[in-house]
């Protein structure tokens, strides 16, 4: 074997990591085709959450192969990681849009799955309260924990957790909440909490969800109906919105583009990085399922993951400014 026409034949070790290079290369445009094809059948959706990590992989193969002198090999590993990294262009490239002249201040939104078998509370009572966050959106936790949570933190005077049994989340706040309720998506999923904040004089909608995991067709299904009725509660919305919470889902995947399209939403992470939220223990390898979604009335200033902080999830902070009305 050789790496081209007319080269001297590859040693033995060299010829093994050739394969291995090839191998992997394959082995990541295979995932990138298949994700792309999440529509179609729910196992190929998993795939793709793993888009940079399948461009990063085909970077590296690229670099390997043209070291090896495999320059036809290079030049379409290089060629399919490029195509592999276009959707993650609008999330690396930082928005050049200007920011208003006149502004009421920014809004610090926190999400994280505080996970159920989280064996420090304390951790996580600390970092919530020094993290600076209007509101806190947190999930798989009881109504119990909800309510012991918010006694322990006095810097949250507000909070909406007695719909925790049917969504799976609760809600706290520095700010007034004037109305809330707990919405059902489908009638074989979960549903959102849905408050009403006021906020320095104006008022907005906030959501909270925590959807299926896509593992296993039913799964995957409840989880793709629970984000289509989302979308529809987001458009009769009129006020402006913020969703966040733990959606089980990338931007990589089809369902997801979806939902901002019937939704009208746009992702607060555009424009701010690919920091993923999932797993925490694990983060180089990690993937970013918790999100955050703003209506036309918002723009996104920030949005970074925080620490590791007893959970399998990382937490996402968004800064969000408000739109000034056009006279």
């Amino acid at each position: 074997m050789s790496t081209s026409s007319g080269q001297r034949p590859l040693r033995p070790a060299a010829r093994l990591i050739y394969r291995l290079i090839t191998f992997i290369a394959l082995l990541s445009v295979s995932a990138l085709l298949l994700g792309s094809m999440g529509g179609w059948y729910w196992p190929f959706d998993l795939f793709a959450h793993f888009r940079v990590h399948s461009t990063f992989a085909l970077l590296v193969c690229a670099i390997a192969l043209l070291s090896l002198r495999d320059f036809r090999g290079g030049v379409i590993a290089i060629l399919a990681a490029v195509l592999g990294a276009l959707p993650l262009v609008d999330y690396l490239v930082p928005s050049r849009e200007p920011l208003e002249l006149e502004s009421s201040g920014s809004l610090r939104v926190l999400s994280l799955n505080a996970w159920f078998r989280n064996d420090d509370p304390n951790r996580l009572v600390e970092y919530l309260e020094t993290s600076g966050a209007d509101v806190i959106v947190l999930q798989e936790l009881s109504e119990d924990e909800g309510r012991a949570l918010h006694a322990r933190l006095k810097v949250y005077p507000y909070a909406f957790v007695e719909g925790a049994s049917a969504s799976d989340a609760v809600l706290l706040s520095r700010w007034p909440i004037s109305a809330s309720d707990v919405v059902p998506l489908v009638s074989d999923g979960v549903g959102v909490i849905r408050a009403t904040i006021d906020w320095q004089g104006k008022s907005f909608t906030l959501i909270g969800a925590h959807l299926h995991w896509p593992i296993g067709p039913r799964s995957a299904e409840r989880r793709n109906s629970e984000l289509a009725g989302l979308a529809l509660l987001a458009q009769s919305q009129h006020e402006p919105l913020v969703i966040l919470g733990d959606f089980n889902i990338t931007p990589w995947s089809s369902h997801f583009e979806t939902f901002l399209q019937v939704s009208g939403l746009r992702d607060c992470a555009r424009g701010n990085g690919l920091d993923p939220t999932w797993p925490s223990q694990f983060i180089l390898a990690g993937i970013r399922i918790d999100h955050c979604f703003m209506s036309a009335h918002w723009r996104a200033l920030d949005a970074h993951t925080g620490p590791h902080v007893g959970s399998d999830h990382r937490p996402m902070i968004v800064e969000l400014e408000l739109r000034q009305a056009r006279q």
